[in-house]
């Protein structure tokens, strides 16, 4: 069997880019954090270290600050005591690839926003991990940013 040129090249123009690693897509992001708020979600210090990126995963396991960080809120709610419903996540494309997700829910009958930022990461869940995650100000809860309550750089 003799392959012709002209395939050859249609061959190598298509596994190019697609034998490299394709960017996660934003149903895939959106899954991720949608994941997060389910009823049996995995709090272990083993999942915090597939879902965060490194300098979040290392601050969220320290042995010396304890197996899990005391941010004072779950970052999920932004709150310490939640009652949600009416959960709805919708994600948008980022700077450099990344994935901005919103979440948007009723806690205790309120309207709340929570933003999530994902990187590409190959060995994350479903290709992404949680590079940040904050909330504006909203009713009468503060704003927070992850990454600021952990002293961790904006990047």
């Amino acid at each position: 069997m003799r392959i012709r040129p002209a395939a050859l090249l249609v061959f190598a123009w298509l596994a190019g880019p697609s034998a490299q690693a394709a960017a996660p897509d934003l149903a895939a992001a959106e899954a991720v954090v949608r994941a997060q708020y389910a009823a049996e979600v995995d709090s272990s210090p083993e999942a915090a270290a597939r879902l965060y990126v490194v300098d979040i995963a290392r601050e969220m396991t320290d042995p010396l600050r304890g197996a899990a960080v005391n941010l004072g809120i779950d970052p999920r709610y932004g709150q310490d005591n939640w009652k949600v419903e009416h959960v709805v996540v919708s994600a948008a494309p980022g700077p450099d690839g990344q994935a901005l997700v919103t979440v948007r829910f009723l806690n205790f009958g309120r309207p709340s926003e929570i933003d999530w930022r994902l990187v590409p990461a190959p060995d994350g869940p479903m290709g992404w991990k949680v590079f940040d995650i904050s909330a504006p100000e909203q009713n009468d809860w503060a704003a927070f940013d992850m990454r600021q309550m952990l002293n961790l750089p904006p990047k």
